[in-house]
């Protein structure tokens, strides 16, 4: 989780909630938020973070995705074993939000030609039937060709 990451990171520092409160601008309850998962940074927060420490970005989110798909994996599962498939749409929206960020700080990580090959193999991904959900966005259907005017059926 991104706030086990802040901790460990600010530990490793010697640094207090409250120094880097200070240092990022906000107050030291939101650090706290922040490391206990309560709430997640904004990415304009996790680049101050990472500046504060000196860091890539991407070290911050180092297992952010692997336990966001885990949490959903779980939860999904556990909802299936019971017969009950319900979320509270404010959790969709935290995890929707963890996503697009996760997402929105990758892509800006890359430079013009890594930003279009990601959407090259986005775009492959989604061609093949293994990457797909079962109801995933329809395929374009093949038009059916009129049949030709036959001057002979006049």
């Amino acid at each position: 989780m991104v706030g086990d990451k802040i901790r460990e990171i600010r530990k490793e520092h010697n640094m207090t909630q409250e120094q880097l409160a200070q240092k990022i601008g906000v107050k030291r309850s939101v650090v706290s938020k922040y490391e206990t998962g309560n709430i997640v940074p904004s990415i304009d927060q996790l680049y101050k973070i990472a500046d504060v420490f000196s860091i890539w970005i991407g070290e911050l989110l180092d297992n952010m995705t692997g336990d966001i798909i885990d949490n959903v994996i779980k939860k999904s599962a556990g909802a299936i074993v019971y017969g009950a498939l319900q979320k509270e749409d404010e959790e969709i929206e935290r995890t929707n939000a963890k996503l697009d960020i996760i997402v929105e700080i990758m892509f800006e990580e890359l430079n013009e030609k890594g930003q279009q090959v990601a959407v090259e193999r986005v775009q492959e991904l989604a061609r093949i039937a293994e990457y797909r959900k079962p109801s995933g966005p329809s395929q374009p259907q093949a038009k059916e060709s009129e049949p030709d005017s036959d001057p002979n059926n006049a």
